[in-house]
C-alpha cells in the first residue's frame, strides 16, 4: 500500500487515524506577507481597543481564544496566589480596631513640652494677634 503525501492543510491520509480533525503541517507555517500584516495589525489594534474581538474573523478569535486561555492557565496559580493575599489581608485590616482620633496639640503646647516656655508664650501671643485680626 503506498502512502499518499499530504499537503500543508490537508487532512491526513493514514487509515489508523480516526480523527476527522487530523491535519499535517510543516515545521513553521509561512504565510503571505499581505496576511502576516493583516493578523499584526489586527491584534496591535485589539490590544489598543481600536477593533472589538466580535468584529474579527473567526479564525482569528479562535486564535486569540486559545492564546488568552493558555496564557491564563499559566498564570493561574499566580492569580489565585495575589486574591488569596488579597483576601487575608482584607481580614486582617477589618480585625484591627479603628484607629484613635489624632491628638490636636498646638505647636506652642509641643514647645511647653520640649522645655521651650519662652518660644510658646511667643506663639500664643502671635497666634491672639492674628485670630484676633481676623475675627473684627
Amino acid at each position: 500500500m503506498t502512502e499518499k503525501k499530504s499537503r500543508p492543510g490537508e487532512k491526513a491520509a493514514n487509515p489508523n487515524e480516526n480523527s476527522s480533525h487530523a491535519t499535517t503541517y510543516p515545521r513553521r507555517i509561512h504565510l503571505s506577507d499581505t496576511a502576516e500584516a493583516c493578523i499584526a495589525g489586527l491584534a496591535v489594534d485589539l490590544m489598543l481597543a481600536e477593533v472589538e474581538l466580535h468584529q474579527l474573523p473567526p479564525s482569528v478569535v479562535e486564535l486569540w481564544e486559545y492564546g488568552y486561555q493558555t496564557g491564563r492557565q499559566s498564570r493561574q496559580a499566580e492569580i489565585d496566589y495575589a486574591n488569596r493575599a488579597a483576601d487575608r489581608l482584607y481580614r486582617e485590616v477589618c480585625r484591627r480596631p479603628a484607629a484613635r482620633a489624632p491628638d490636636l496639640t498646638s505647636f506652642a503646647d509641643v514647645q511647653r513640652r520640649r522645655g521651650f516656655a519662652r518660644d510658646a508664650d511667643r506663639i500664643d501671643a502671635a497666634n491672639v494677634r492674628r485670630f484676633a485680626r481676623a475675627t473684627s
